[in-house]
């Protein structure tokens, strides 16, 4: 069971942890866009109460000048009041009129026209204005009433100011003469103000009736603007004041124009930074892209805000990529991020200031350098595949780089951004992916050709039973002193010798059945060592010798001893070739406990191992064709001379169907071949077909021989009458079942391979479905492994290969007949 990765819950941590901080960065937006809108509001009602407070003491302080010309002309007649009043107020269009009244009585009004009801009025006997008349009397000061609706229409103040003139006994001496009065529009005031534009952008109040300030009663706009939290400020009167209050037409908690922003990178980083690895390379360049943008535009907003500064910088230590700036100049460093800090072991405060000639080797400073002014003098981004960076923490690191200028506004370099991406780990497993795929390729070469191989020799070993099969049995029944003997003789050998080239193939095709034993390695090199093969290839091989150099305590493995016999003399036969009759072989065997290991970029499951080595001092092997060495028929011999171009492909193969590895290591004066067999663990079992044994004879036993091959039935039906057997012949699995199910027989001989029609593993297991304990042997000489064991297991005796002599057949059915079981039928 594949043990399941967290990727996918830390992504999603990550993603809800920034989403949280997305709500704080959400959160401090809103509040500083607020103090925004409060700082931009103030300063624009700083404005406009200036203007109303120049427009109020602009019309206000015309009253000292009235004051002032009432005192040097006592004698004031109604027509020079006029004049006077025509120049004063000629371009004071809020001003609605100007009235004195001596004695507290109205008798000079401008204009005249329309305000002659005024004429006479006493103000002592007016309760509607005596308050606001003797509270700036006994005040000594100007006193602004209103607003008050007027007689003639409209709205507006109106400033009285007592008149006090010099009684002339003693200075500072002086009585009350009468009351100034100025009537001043509101809207006329207001709008000259600017209150009614400013009204357009913000929702705007004003309040403090008869000038009580933030006590009064609201004098203009609604009320409910001084309860949401306005900003508020005081216009100062004369006497007493006016408060103004506003607050954004959006109100305080309309959302900030960034926030969209905010919110949209909030999000985007957070989707980034949950994604799996297999979105890795799309990140990246995101990431990239968004880096170079955000530094540019970092640039500019660095002369209108810090903030944007702070993001920049948040940015830049954040980008999981060594990241770093330099100035155009002189390439100094005046950023490095952390990651930068991370792989390199340099921090940014030891490096700040310095240039790569400082940090790094001369070579290494010079290609930085020059790669550096490369990207300044074009002006455009520089991508460096790769390039090979020495750090204090990892070594030698291979960087995928990203140089880009950054330029002033007139599009001079002034900056150079960098950013380097440590590839070293993707560019290794991209080494062993490209291994793992020539290995893959190799093998399914090898397979192919395999595949073809076996099926030729599955065709030639039903040949070759005829030419091996009858010549055995005519020779049987020759007189000792035949002419035919000699001849059947070289017939019958030719015919072993080309079984022993198709054994070959077949064990190319890795679909030879073959048994398995528990034994020690050692032996079988002892018993090849003192073999005729390895004799003769020794008598040949006069001016060298072959050794071996064993571990005494090797342990025992699975295995096929003509297998692996095979291997060892193709290895040798080979070594012995390669050095022209002079050198050295030697085979040398150890135990081996691998862990987490490979060889040659090929990996080694963990465990125990047998290690055989065969090794030479020969002139090796070329590195074009070490490549091809184990492929069927590649052989730099004369093919069909001194070879079949199999031998390697056989060993190759053995070890595979051995569930080990082979590897190879050459150079001139040297050659190893490393063959790695799994330990024996003792959970497997095996049984052992002997090739050569003495003839039984039967009892007249029934023996089913099926076949689909003509000359196969007749051959073994000769050999097992010869042998004192009763044999029958069927042509097919389906005639077999036909003729069981009606005569009873003691013994199947079933070929695996039958064509057209059922194998034989389907034939026995629908036979011994009607005839639980039926005895039978399994021939073929090319099958699968597993089918061989399915009929094993369905309770075939065992195994026997073709083509098999006459000595083979009749051991096995004996050994078959003489296996202690449930009775069958017998003549």
């Amino acid at each position: 069971m594949k043990k399941k990765t967290a990727a996918p819950l830390i992504g999603f941590l990550v993603f809800l942890l920034l989403v949280l901080l997305l709500f704080f960065v959400e959160d401090a937006e809103k509040q500083r866009y607020r103090e925004v809108l409060r700082s931009q509001t103030t300063s624009r009602l700083s404005q406009l109460r200036a203007e109303i407070e120049a427009g109020i003491n602009v019309d206000f302080y015309l009253t000292r000048g009235l004051i002032a010309y009432i005192a040097t002309h006592s004698g004031l007649s109604q027509d020079s009041f006029q004049r006077w009043a025509n120049n004063l107020l000629q371009h004071r269009h809020s001003i609605i009129n100007i009235g004195i009244a001596p004695d507290n009585i109205v008798s000079f009004v401008y204009p005249l026209e329309g305000n002659e009801r005024a004429i006479g009025l006493d103000y002592t006997k007016n309760k509607t204005q005596w308050p606001s008349v003797k509270q700036a009397i006994e005040a000594h000061k100007t006193v602004v009433a209103g607003p008050v609706n007027l007689v003639q229409g409209g709205v507006a103040f109106i400033s009285r100011t007592p008149i006090y003139i010099d009684k002339g006994e003693s200075e500072g001496d002086k009585t009350y003469w009468g009351m100034a009065s100025i009537v001043i529009d509101k809207d006329r005031l207001l709008r000259a103000a600017g209150y009614y534009a400013f009204a357009d952008e913000f929702q705007v109040a004003l309040r403090g009736v008869d000038g009580k300030g933030a006590a009064g009663d609201v004098i203009e706009g609604a009320t409910e603007i001084f309860e949401r939290q306005p900003v508020l400020l005081d216009v100062n009167l004369p006497e007493g004041s006016w408060q103004l209050a506003a607050i954004p037409l959006g109100g305080w908690l309309q959302p900030s124009p960034r926030l969209w922003w905010f919110r949209s990178l909030g999000l985007c980083l957070a989707v980034i930074a949950g994604l799996g690895m297999y979105v890795w390379l799309v990140r990246v360049d995101r990431t990239q892209r968004k880096v170079e943008q955000a530094w540019l535009r970092a640039e500019q907003a660095n002369k209108e805000s810090q903030k944007q500064q702070s993001f920049l910088n948040a940015v830049i230590e954040n980008i999981p990529h060594v990241t770093f700036v330099k100035d155009a100049k002189e390439l100094r460093y005046l950023r490095f991020n952390r990651a930068g800090e991370k792989l390199t072991g340099l921090f940014e405060k030891d490096l700040l200031g310095k240039n790569d000639y400082d940090l790094f080797s001369k070579e290494e400073a010079d290609f930085f350098i020059a790669e550096d002014r490369k990207v300044l003098e074009n002006k455009k981004m520089l991508s460096i595949a790769r390039e090979k960076v020495s750090t204090r923490n990892k070594g030698e690191r291979l960087m995928h780089t990203k140089k880009i200028p950054i330029l002033d506004a007139d599009g001079t370099p002034e900056y150079l951004l960098g950013i380097a991406e440590d590839i070293t780990e993707r560019c290794q497993a991209e080494s062993d992916r490209l291994n793992l795929e020539k290995q893959l390729y190799q093998a399914q070469k090898m397979e192919a050709i395999g595949l073809m191989a076996g099926g030729v020799a599955h065709d030639l070993n039903n040949i070759l039973a005829a030419i091996t099969g009858y010549p055995e049995l005519i020779l049987r029944k020759l007189p000792a002193d035949s002419d035919l003997r000699k001849p059947l003789q070289t017939i019958l050998e030719s015919g072993k010798r080309g079984v022993a080239i198709v054994a070959d193939m077949l064990t190319v095709a890795r679909g030879a059945a073959s048994v398995r034993e528990k034994i020690n390695l050692n032996h079988l090199i002892a018993e090849y060592l003192e073999s005729p093969e390895c004799l003769n290839t020794k008598k040949h091989f006069i001016n060298g010798s072959i050794d071996a150099d064993l571990t005494t305590d090797l342990v025992p493995i699975l295995a096929s001893p003509v297998h692996i016999k095979k291997c060892l003399m193709n290895l040798v036969n080979n070594a012995v070739e390669a050095m022209a009759g002079k050198g050295r072989v030697t085979l040398t065997s150890w135990n081996e406990t691998v862990v987490g290991e490979s060889r040659n970029g090929h990996h080694l499951v963990d465990g125990k191992y047998v290690v055989l080595q065969v090794a030479d001092d020969g002139p090796g092997i070329s590195g074009v064709d070490i490549e091809h060495i184990f492929e069927p028929f590649y052989t730099k011999k004369v093919m069909g001379k001194s070879g079949t171009g199999l031998g390697l492909t056989v060993v190759w193969n053995t070890v595979k169907d051995h569930s080990g590895r082979i590897f190879v290591s050459s150079n001139p004066g040297e050659t190893v071949f490393y063959l790695y067999f799994p330990a024996y663990s003792g959970n497997d079992s095996a049984g052992e077909v002997t090739e050569e044994l003495p003839t039984f004879s039967g009892q007249g036993q029934r023996v089913l021989v099926v076949d689909d091959e003509e000359h196969m039935r007749d051959i073994a039906c000769r050999i097992l009458e010869l042998a004192g057997y009763q044999p029958i012949a069927a042509s097919s699995g389906e005639e077999a079942i036909s003729y069981v199910a009606a005569t009873p027989v003691d013994l199947l001989v079933i070929d695996m391979l039958m064509e057209p029609g059922i194998n034989g593993c389907e034939t026995y297991r629908r036979i011994v479905a009607r005839n639980p304990g039926q005895k039978a042997l399994i021939a073929s000489g090319y099958s699968e492994s597993e089918e061989v064991r399915a009929a094993l297991k369905l309770g075939a005796s065992r195994f026997i290969s073709k083509p098999y002599s006459i000595d083979q057949l009749c051991q096995a059915v004996h050994d078959a007949l003489s296996e202690e079981g449930e009775k069958t039928a017998g003549v």
